[in-house]
């Protein structure tokens, strides 16, 4: 009679079991090999539908991350160096640093762990702490190759005061450089190797020319200088690590206005910037985000948002020629400008109008459609006066007095055109609501520091999530490029007309 109680019990306990583990089954632990050496470090796995999954709490260990979980958003976070691995219960895009990488299977949280697909080792990880991982399933270990520092990107900027060189790169190395010949500046990168698909640019300003090329000590870069610079410097930044070799001259000879969408003969005139079109506004500046090093967020079918931007701006920037504007971009090919340089460029430009070009990114691929943003400081950012007796804006960093250098003295220009940045963010939606068979996620007040510094109305478009399937398919798509253009350049003018 006892049997026959327990056994419904017994049944019922299995049935439990199997629902909470919704198909996942034991699998064997691996440990961890590094630089050929077996270690005692051990993971542990389940399978799930057919994916090896592994427990994040013990890849963190065994990599020497720190771990943190926000039950809440039901987000995880590694820590590694200075590098920082987000993830979403239930979703495939993992975001690495400033890109954002596709799984292929969704994260999972079971009864408190966090769980990753296989994909993760080498899409992820692998990128986040600059190692070649494999998983060996019949040894049941996972080899882990510590790859030397590489140089994935070379880009060249203005600056005031000078030119810069900016090597960017995959880890920490160590580098030494001399100015041994003159007009010349060479640069050894110790033990350091060139990405496969290193593009070299050609020299602006102060740089006449830049070569790199690989030998038996590392990557050995030569710079060659105008005969107007009289010092440089050469520093390694650790976030994202780089190197910046700065050639100086004197009196800030080295800050010079951009160049036009396509060369023209007539340049508005410095003394009516706003007499244009209408005798209303005459000079648009567009930034396509991204550049260098900065790929953005990455598509699961491949496009990257710096690409998608810079194409999309291309095209607004013929549309608004069309019109009768003058057009500038702060960039036109693939180079890496910083956010505050941005809007230097358009004040030294003397725009009318900025127009910053971005995709949308979002942890969850079903996240989808377009937006318009406008600068508005996010709270816990003090205005003038409260806080500093420097005036502008304090950024507050977890109680503590910020340093000088967190002060963002322009953050204040902005907002004397709050009420015409939101009028022309409004102008450009409309017409992009009209033109987009998308989700409208409406107009939002966002604190943009590429936006903060712009001494003119200034909006940031975002027409399609770059994680979300079928955005990604219509950010490659011509005619829908040109259709997003289109509407943002009516919007413009929109607004030019009723600011007249």
């Amino acid at each position: 009679m006892r049997s026959r109680t327990l056994a419904p019990l017994l049944l019922a306990i299995i049935a439990a079991s199997l629902l909470l583990n919704a198909g996942a089954s034991s699998a064997d632990e691996y440990r961890l090999v590094f630089r050929g050496e077996l270690r005692g470090d051990q993971v542990g796995s389940i399978e799930v539908g057919g994916m090896t999954y592994l427990r994040l709490a013990d890849l963190a260990r065994a990599f020497g991350a720190s771990r943190h979980w926000n039950p809440r958003t039901q987000k995880a976070a590694l820590a590694i160096d200075a590098r920082r691995i987000v993830m979403a219960d239930g979703s495939a895009f993992v975001s690495v640093g400033t890109s954002t990488v596709n799984v292929t299977r969704p994260v999972l949280v079971r009864d408190g762990e966090v769980w990753v697909p296989r994909p993760f080792l080498t899409r992820a990880l692998g990128p986040g702490t600059n190692s070649d991982i494999e998983l060996d399933a019949e040894r049941s270990v996972i080899v882990v190759t510590r790859l030397g520092a590489r140089i994935t990107s070379v880009t060249v900027e203005q600056r005031v005061g000078g030119t810069a060189v900016v090597f960017a790169l995959s880890d920490a190395v160590a580098f030494t450089a001399e100015n041994a010949r003159r007009g010349s500046i060479d640069l050894l990168f110790d033990g350091a190797a060139l990405a496969d698909t290193l593009m070299v640019p050609e020299g602006i300003g102060h740089i006449s020319e830049i070569s790199v090329r690989e030998i038996e000590a590392g990557v050995e870069a030569t710079v060659s200088v105008s005969d107007a610079v009289r010092t440089y410097s050469a520093v390694y930044r650790r976030r994202p690590p780089r190197v910046e070799l700065v050639a100086e001259a004197p009196g800030g000879s080295g800050t010079i206005l951009p160049p036009l969408l396509e060369p023209r003969s007539l340049l508005p005139d410095p003394d009516d910037m706003f007499g244009g079109v209408g005798g209303g506004i005459q000079t648009v500046m567009i930034d396509p985000g991204g550049g260098g090093h900065e790929t953005g967020s990455v598509g699961r079918g491949g496009l990257t948002s710096r690409e998608a931007n810079l194409a999309l701006a291309r095209e607004l920037g013929e549309f608004l020629q069309d019109e009768g504007y003058y057009v500038f971009m702060t960039r036109h090919g693939d180079t890496h400008l910083s956010l505050k340089r941005r809007a230097e460029i358009a004040n030294l430009a003397g725009a009318s109008v900025f127009v910053s070009v971005q995709c949308g990114a979002h942890m969850s691929g079903a996240v989808g459609g377009f937006r318009v943003l406008y600068y508005e400081p996010r709270r816990g950012v003090a205005r003038a006066g409260s806080g500093t007796e420097r005036g502008g804006l304090v950024r507050r960093h977890r109680g503590r007095e910020p340093a000088p250098t967190d002060v963002l003295l322009w953050g204040r220009v902005q907002t004397e055109y709050t009420r015409e940045s939101r009028s022309l963010a409004r102008a450009v939606h409309e017409r992009m609501d009209a033109a987009i068979d998308r989700p409208d996620r409406g107009v939002k007040r966002a604190n943009l520091l590429v936006l903060s510094g712009c001494a003119m109305p200034a909006i940031q478009i975002e027409a399609g999530f770059i994680t979300n399937k079928t955005d990604e398919s219509l950010l490659s798509d011509g005619d829908y490029l040109r259709a997003v253009a289109r509407s943002v350049a009516q919007g413009i003018v929109d607004f030019t007309r009723d600011n007249d």
